[in-house]
């Protein structure tokens, strides 16, 4: 190997899922003897640091946007300003790194403006394709028009989800530019250690529906599962209620979720395609709730249950009985990679 790059690896901040599937990545990079500066918001590079020892950063704005479970279309729109502001800001921030830091590659996950026009930029993500809900439908192709102007302005385009038995189904299907780099999650495969009738919850995602979502779930389990690992997303949340059997986390390094999911049964969580990826390298049994508004979610959870890989069924709906059904779900998942991108990454940093 030739002597270490520089890599400038972009993050965007909505919700977790583009930080924690980076750290594969970026681990890879550094034992590979490169430098990677890490540029993000505050909380992402914050919960990095609880993953991975040392590495340079560069702090972004945080995008801060949300969804609107109404009115997702309208809600989006109104946020157009603030995500034009944003990206012009990224685009200010990457032409002054140019310069002061003088990557030898960008490397984006979901991060638009990320980008140089001289130096080899590389954009992840697992959602080429859109299908918003109902009556928005016919705007599918207008949002896909508009994530492809974005990409376009990348010299390559990877996409963390496997060819043949796809994880993210129609979402991934590939642009003529993109590569399949298999999938992508922190954690690395477990032998099974479950214990019979232990529950972990994990929460993640925005405000309110992370609380209504938690205090739901709460309700449900509270009377029939006494076994259960609660893991709240956030260390500054007000306390909540629960049987003294239960146990409360917060916002946790990856070993000691890993300890949790190992030993349950069943994992209860949002269907984010991080989430998603981390429960198929660790082969768990999970009930899958999309969050209210956000189609890709919407999309996956029926995805993933039409093919008989997960048991999802939509917040409102959700029952006792749901919780039963989907720990006595027997589900049949293909072998998916998730050490491809290995040869892929350093492909694209070593040909510069």
């Amino acid at each position: 190997m030739g002597k270490g790059k520089t890599i400038l690896y972009c993050i965007l901040d909505w919700g977790l899922g583009h930080a924690t599937r980076s750290v594969p990545i970026i681990l890879h990079l550094q034992k590979k003897g490169h430098t990677v500066v890490v540029a993000s918001s505050k909380v992402i590079i914050d919960f990095l640091k609880t993953e991975i020892d040392s590495f340079e950063t560069v702090e972004l704005r945080s995008l801060h946007l949300r969804y609107h479970k109404k009115y997702l279309l309208l809600g989006l729109l109104l946020q157009g300003p603030k995500f034009a502001r944003i990206y012009l800001k990224d685009r200010k921030q990457i032409k002054a790194l140019e310069q002061t830091l003088t990557p030898d590659l960008i490397i984006s996950d979901n991060r638009f403006g990320c980008y140089s026009s001289v130096i080899k930029s590389v954009y992840i993500t697992h959602q080429i394709r859109f299908q918003l809900p109902g009556l928005l439908l016919p705007f599918s192709f207008m949002a896909e028009m508009m994530h492809a102007f974005i990409y376009r302005k990348y010299s390559h385009v990877l996409i963390p989800d496997a060819q043949g038995d796809s994880l993210a189904g129609f979402l991934s299907e590939r642009t003529s530019r993109g590569e399949y780099i298999g999938l992508l999650s922190r954690f690395e495969a477990q032998e099974e250690h479950f214990k019979k009738g232990t529950i972990a919850v994990l929460l993640s995602g925005a405000e309110p529906s992370r609380s209504q979502l938690e205090a739901h779930l709460i309700k449900l389990l509270k009377t029939e599962y006494d076994q259960v690992t609660l893991i709240r997303g956030s260390n500054t949340l007000k306390s909540v209620e629960v049987p003294k059997s239960w146990k409360i986390m917060g916002c946790c390094p990856s070993d000691e979720v890993l300890k949790v999911l190992d030993r349950a049964e069943l994992v209860i969580c949002r269907s984010g395609y991080s989430s998603v990826m981390d429960l198929i390298r660790l082969k768990k049994k999970a009930l899958l709730i999309p969050t209210p508004g956000q189609p890709e979610q919407m999309y996956l959870a029926r995805h993933l249950s039409r093919q008989g890989w997960f048991y999802s069924i939509e917040e409102k709906r959700l029952g006792v009985k749901d919780i039963k059904r989907a720990m006595d779900c027997v589900c049949h998942r293909p072998e998916f990679t998730f050490r491809q991108f290995e040869k892929i990454i350093d492909r694209l940093v070593e040909n510069q």
